[in-house]
């Protein structure tokens, strides 16, 4: 559900594209246990959705588990072939 361009800001402020973002995500050096959204807001113009929400991220890098809450921004494009994917994504720093 990733644009080819995809592109991810992360809370650091490190700036991933699709293929570091997936690998970082699925390279086993992070577990995710959890992730949860609350009170999203979407608004669709044409064939483009911005998504912002709080979000969970219980996850374990490392053999250490952390719980982070973040506020999220996602950019989604409608495809004709894939439905909607994400083409951008940016991570606010986490909060207590």
């Amino acid at each position: 559900m990733l644009h080819p361009a995809f592109t991810w800001t992360t809370f650091c402020g490190a700036v991933l594209d699709r293929d570091t973002y997936v690998r970082g995500n699925t390279d086993g050096s992070l577990v995710w246990h959890a992730q949860t959204l609350y009170d999203p807001r979407v608004v669709v113009t044409g064939g483009t959705a911005v998504v912002v929400a709080q979000v969970d991220d219980d996850v374990e890098r490392d053999g250490v588990r952390q719980t982070f809450r973040l506020r999220l921004t996602q950019t989604w494009v409608a495809d004709r072939a894939a439905g909607w994917i994400c083409v951008a994504g940016h991570a606010h720093a986490p909060t207590a």
